[in-house]
C-alpha cells in the first residue's frame, strides 16, 4: 500500500487535516521539554493565528480555553512538570 513510513505518515496527516476541516475542529500539542505549542492548520484558522508553532505563553494560551477548563489544564501542566511526565 505505502512504499515507506514517510508516505504513510504524510497520508495520515492529510486525512487528519481533512477531518479537522470538515468538523471545524483542530488539535494542538504542547511540549513541556521545549515549552512550545504546535497547532493544526484548522486550529490556526479557528483562532486566527499566524503560525503553527509558538512559544508557550500562559496568558495567551489560557485565553483560548473555556473558563471552566483553565484551572484544570494549568493544574495538569504543573503536575506534569513536577512529576516530569
Amino acid at each position: 500500500m505505502y512504499h515507506d513510513k514517510n508516505e504513510a505518515l504524510a497520508e495520515k496527516q492529510k486525512q487528519l487535516a481533512t477531518n479537522h476541516s470538515l468538523a471545524k475542529a483542530g488539535s494542538w500539542y504542547y511540549s513541556l521539554r521545549t515549552n512550545v505549542l504546535r497547532y493544526s492548520d484548522e486550529m490556526k484558522q479557528i483562532f486566527n493565528l499566524n503560525s503553527s508553532v509558538i512559544k508557550y505563553e500562559p496568558d495567551f494560551f489560557l485565553g483560548f480555553l473555556n473558563e471552566a477548563d483553565r484551572e484544570r489544564f494549568n493544574n495538569s501542566r504543573l503536575n506534569a512538570i513536577k512529576s516530569k511526565s
